[in-house]
């Protein structure tokens, strides 16, 4: 377990040094859609584990994977809310992006923490799956949203953005 937030962690660190550095020749809306694509292959790699002859390292990569999309995708979030608020309402746009992260966060944790308890009695690996599998269908959602958002939204020069 402590391999797995290691691993996760630095992979985290990396993803927001890329997106703040490198990633910047990435358009911002791109960087949301590569983040978001990473955390859902990182979530399908570590539901893997759940089958008892996949190896640890597997889910340590899994993790490591989400970590490295959820570093590129949290300052793009940030920085998009406040690149296309208005000046006066960089406050309350930020104030809601934070609100809505630990709104979404508790109301998912609730959902899945009562499936998982009505689950893991019937099977433990059904109940590990239907929490993977809520992971996924959020990271593909996000994934879908950003697309949408290259081809229809505001689109913002590579470069226009520093986090």
């Amino acid at each position: 377990a402590g391999l797995t937030v290691t691993a996760s962690g630095l992979a985290w660190f990396l993803g927001s040094w890329f997106q703040g550095r490198a990633g910047q020749r990435l358009a911002p809306e791109r960087r949301l859609q590569l983040g978001l694509s990473l955390i859902a292959a990182g979530v399908v790699t570590a539901a893997l584990c759940v089958a008892p002859a996949v190896p640890v390292w597997v889910c340590v990569a899994g993790w490591a994977i989400a970590g490295l999309g959820m570093g590129i995708t949290y300052p793009a979030l940030s920085a998009l809310t406040l690149a296309l608020s208005r000046p006066a309402e960089q406050g309350a746009n930020s104030s809601a992006l934070q609100l809505a992260d630990s709104l979404l966060s508790s109301v998912v944790l609730a959902v899945g923490g009562s499936l998982f308890a009505i689950l893991v009695t019937r099977s433990a690996p059904a109940a590990y799956l239907a929490g993977y599998a809520t992971a996924e269908a959020l990271a593909l959602l996000g994934v879908l949203v950003a697309a949408f958002r290259l081809t229809k939204g505001v689109r913002l020069p590579a470069g226009s953005l520093r986090s």
